[in-house]
């Protein structure tokens, strides 16, 4: 007995048993805070029905349960349909958890304290006459006070996937890796990120994108502050709004630096000419119900194409579903100046698009252009101006036609030899003496 007596007085054994104690305590705690209780088949279909009467589309849920401790609701295996029953679903997630303040309830305030969503899923898809974004609310409706007020204070989606899949063009992206985040201090306002993504347009080489924006959001509408957008062959600085109200509406001013070799592989991957140079893009890019619109201009400080350089290049452009356009554009060339202009039209029909490319020069040195030419024997002077036009359809460069003009000017201490007079004109003044 005295040395049980002994033993339990002991520190060391007190602070063993202290630590027995706590390490208990806590395991109790976890155990307590995961354990999770299931709602049941009943509640989890009364969940689906609503969820379906809100957002006008099917939902699923695999599980629905609840944990003890935090009160957190917990949605397992959850998914909304696509806009048709054959088609991919909307949206899909192995988790999402909401953890309510029900405290508010008694002054009609509705506090969601958390959202937390892993391993998702989201696939926005357009079609010509139709999209697949549910439509969140009523536009015919009158705005009506709410009965209660819905608060989200913290959202965290990780481990997800954008995708955006327009059929009628066609041109895709995906954006895997994504990670979201939203809080409503002082308004609600959030980050998304994600790397590795890619950017495909109709048949042109796939591009790969990595992303950081920051937003905020007001009824509706998600106003981007700022966006960082990294792609294959460019770096650009964004901002703009989304009207999910009027899902596809959109627009961004973008700012761009571009690298003319990687464009040229990605967009004319089967031509063996070559480019060069970087350009710094400026403008506007507006996408909507019907189509899409990319304007804007673009400067660069020297451009080339083979052995070719354009310094001072300049010029403005624009993409919209009818056509490619390239206006007022024009750099130095050889000591003088071209102007030009280049469209593809129409896009979006079944006719094959027609090129054409219009140049003028102005004022160009022949000397620098022998020079830059090596002509074998042959070296020209004077200033040389005219215009060049060239019709092609698309994939049939062989058949280009056109037409041009070409105009002179000798040095100035250069005396301009008359024409020789020809055979018959010599005949005909001999005739004339005789």
């Amino acid at each position: 007995m005295r040395l049980f007596t002994w033993l339990r007085r002991h520190p060391a054994l007190r602070f063993v048993g202290k630590s027995a104690m706590i390490a208990i305590a806590l395991l109790g705690a976890a155990i307590v805070s995961s354990l999770t209780i299931d709602l049941g088949p009943a509640l989890r279909r009364q969940a689906e029905d609503e969820g379906t009467l809100q957002l006008k589309r099917p939902i699923h849920i695999g599980r629905l349960s609840i944990r003890l401790l935090t009160g957190q609701v917990l949605l397992e295996n959850f998914s909304i349909d696509g806009l048709r029953p054959t088609d991919r679903p909307f949206f899909t997630a192995k988790r999402l958890g909401i953890t309510l303040d029900w405290s508010t309830l008694v002054h009609k305030e509705i506090t969601i304290d958390s959202v937390e969503l892993a391993d998702w899923q989201m696939l926005v898809e357009k079609w010509e006459d139709r999209h697949n974004f549910p439509k969140v609310t009523n536009d015919n409706e009158p705005e009506k006070p709410n009965r209660f007020t819905t608060t989200l204070k913290w959202l965290h989606a990780t481990r997800g996937e954008f995708t955006y899949d327009d059929h009628e063009k066609p041109w895709s992206t995906m954006a895997p890796n994504l990670d979201i985040t939203i809080a409503n201090r002082p308004s609600y306002h959030g980050e998304a990120t994600f790397h590795g993504g890619t950017v495909a347009i109709q048949d042109y080489v796939p591009m790969w994108a990595n992303m950081h924006a920051r937003f905020t959001l007001d009824k509706g509408r998600i106003h981007l502050d700022r966006i960082d957008l990294e792609t294959d062959g460019a770096t650009s600085v964004a901002s703009g709004d989304v009207d999910l109200k009027h899902w596809p509406e959109q627009i961004y001013q973008v700012k761009s630096r571009v690298h003319f070799p990687r464009m040229r592989e990605i967009f004319f991957a089967h031509e063996t000419w070559r480019v060069s140079g970087d350009a710094d893009f400026s403008g506007s890019f507006h996408l909507f119900k019907n189509g899409h619109d990319l304007q804007g201009t673009f400067s660069s400080d020297l451009a080339g194409v083979n052995e070719y350089a354009f310094p001072s290049l300049y010029g403005a452009l624009r993409w919209t579903p009818a056509a490619f356009e390239v206006s007022d554009a024009g750099s130095k060339l050889f000591g003088g100046a071209a102007r030009f202009t280049y469209s593809i039209r129409p896009l979006g029909s079944p006719i094959r698009p027609t090129h054409t490319f219009d140049v003028t020069g102005s004022d160009v040195d022949l000397v620098a252009f022998s020079d830059f030419e090596q002509f074998p024997g042959l070296r020209f002077a004077g200033r040389a101006s005219g215009r060049n036009h060239l019709e092609w359809p698309a994939g049939r460069f062989v058949e280009r036609h056109g037409d041009g003009r070409l105009e002179i000017a000798p040095p100035a201490d250069v005396a301009v030899m008359m024409p020789t007079p020809s055979l018959a004109t010599w005949f005909a003044l001999e005739r004339v003496r005789v």
